[in-house]
């Protein structure tokens, strides 16, 4: 089945809608998600490096996407509890197959670091991400799991 343009856009901007708002996922999940900064004081629109490490505490084994940086919605909340803007594209559904995934055993993580320039003001910040492992309308593809989870708050300090 192949999918126009103006389709991938509307499912794109849907799964963002119905997932932006949603903090924490409605069972329990089978991944902890774990975002560790390199360091936690930064300079106004100094590069941040962080890094985002997925966890099986399952006792099956999982397969989820690789390229972490694609599929995650961060959050950042100012210490007077004001949202700052991202953009990102989060991808709702997708074709997936050994190739474009991992396979984590029980016990076992997977990390990426991935980087931001900003927030552009000074202040004191928290941060987490809601990790998506979108729909698979490939082949199917035993282990893969599909859902979302929140990560661990982080704090941010931009001077």
């Amino acid at each position: 089945m192949k999918i126009n343009r103006q389709m991938k856009f509307f499912v794109i901007v849907l799964i963002v809608c119905l997932f932006y708002g949603q903090d924490e996922s409605s069972e329990k999940a089978p991944l902890v998600v774990t975002i560790t900064p390199i360091k936690h004081t930064y300079n106004i629109q100094e590069k941040w490096i962080y890094e985002i490490r997925i966890e099986n505490i399952s006792s099956d084994i999982l397969r989820i996407p690789k390229n972490i940086d694609k599929h995650y919605i961060p959050k950042m909340i100012g210490s007077d509890g004001r949202a700052i803007p991202w953009k990102y594209v989060i991808l709702a559904m997708g074709y997936f197959d050994e190739h474009n995934t991992i396979e984590l055993a029980p016990g076992y993580f997977y990390g990426e670091k991935c980087s931001w320039t900003g927030p552009p003001d000074k202040g004191e910040y928290t941060f987490h991400i809601l990790y998506i492992s979108p729909i698979n309308i490939g082949d199917s593809l035993p282990h893969y799991w599909s859902g979302q989870v929140k990560s661990n708050e982080v704090g941010i300090i931009i001077k």
